[in-house]
């Protein structure tokens, strides 16, 4: 019959709208000029039974760190699998999906000055192997470090 969702009441407000954009297929993780992934939302407005904020903070000041979903989950004070629903459905991109995207984000600002070379990046935002990043850059940004580089500096 097409049902998406439920809510029961009483809701709030902004669980409502994201069962709503969920139902029409809208993503709820938007792109800032800063680079950062991060909801439409501010923290006070994300359910904090989520624990979903949290873990979002948890990123920003520990993505350099190896981190699982297991750690997160932990921080958000939630079994790993629950937490793994919870974020997708409040982000719209699963956990290791966010994490990349923002070990990437990270990687690209650092790659705009020449301070470090890209094996240097790869594992200053976290990634524990050059091969790795790579193959994530690329996924994420559709061009290799290396390229990225070069259209940051082009007369280089």
């Amino acid at each position: 019959m097409g049902v998406t969702d439920y809510v029961i009441k009483p809701f709030h407000p902004n669980n409502f709208k994201l069962s709503i954009f969920d139902a029409i297929g809208r993503k709820h993780t938007e792109v800032y000029d800063e680079g950062e992934l991060i909801p439409p939302y501010s923290g006070q407005e994300i359910e904090d039974s989520s624990g979903v904020w949290k873990a979002v903070q948890y990123i920003k000041d520990n993505y350099r760190l190896r981190t699982s979903l297991e750690d997160v989950s932990n921080v958000a004070g939630i079994s790993k699998h629950h937490f793994a629903r919870a974020f997708k459905k409040v982000m719209g991109i699963p956990f290791s999906g966010y994490l990349s995207h923002f070990r990437i984000k990270k990687a690209e600002e650092i790659l705009q000055q020449k301070s470090m070379n890209i094996t240097e990046v790869a594992y200053k935002v976290g990634f524990n192997s050059l091969r790795q990043f790579e193959r994530t850059f690329k996924k994420v940004s559709g061009k290799t470090p290396q390229n990225y580089r070069k259209e940051c500096h082009p007369n280089d």
